[in-house]
């Protein structure tokens, strides 16, 4: 899906540029469906089936969470500080994610019949099922993980459902808070908000 990441930021600043009708048509022209069926077929079950292949059962919680008690919310200032250090790259797979306010400034120039971010799986954009930037607590809050900056790494959809509620080392996976964000010019397409948001007030 790296390819459908490239293919929409080349549109995205086709838009930037005032291209519009450009823009349209290089979202039109993305694999959106097979993105989607992708997302609904495996990644969104991914921790589902692992679980049961591995034998795994969904964490307990410790004395320190109690799963009784709801959920906390991560504030979107700590999720935005969590995006822009990760420099909206998944810190499992490093797959390149796009900034929320870019996406909803490209739906407003484009229109919702191109690309649409809302809504039920069978009506929002595929691209939105493979690079929406997503904030996985790294250890389990349900496992007494903290709701801050150092326990929150950036991931992509496919990444977060994967590793699910489940403990690095229940999966087998590294931590990747052991090795740095990577050392990218890629902002989630944020340096063109002020010239999509632009554009998007001249075609209202």
């Amino acid at each position: 899906m790296w390819s459908e990441v490239g293919a929409f930021s080349r549109a995205a600043r086709m838009a930037a540029d005032g291209n519009v009708a450009a823009a349209r048509d290089g979202f039109r022209a993305l694999r959106e469906n097979e993105a989607r069926e992708w997302f609904v077929e495996h990644a969104q079950v991914a921790g589902i089936h692992r679980a049961r292949v591995l034998g795994l059962v969904r964490p307990v919680s410790s004395s320190n969470a109690s799963r009784t008690q709801p959920r906390q919310r991560t504030p979107a200032a700590v999720r935005r500080r969590v995006w822009e250090r990760d420099r909206y790259h998944c810190r499992y797979c490093a797959l390149p994610t796009i900034n929320e306010q870019v996406r909803a400034a490209l739906q407003g120039i484009v229109g919702a019949d191109v690309i649409t971010w809302g809504g039920t799986n069978a009506v929002r954009h595929g691209i939105a099922f493979v690079a929406r930037p997503e904030y996985d607590h790294v250890e389990p809050v349900s496992l007494g993980g903290a709701n801050d900056e150092t326990n929150l790494v950036t991931a992509c959809p496919g990444c977060n459902y994967g590793k699910d509620r489940f403990t690095l080392q229940e999966i087998g996976l590294d931590d990747p808070r052991s090795r740095p964000p990577l050392s990218s010019d890629w902002d989630g397409l944020t340096s063109l908000l002020t010239a999509l948001r632009s554009i998007a007030t001249s075609v209202r």
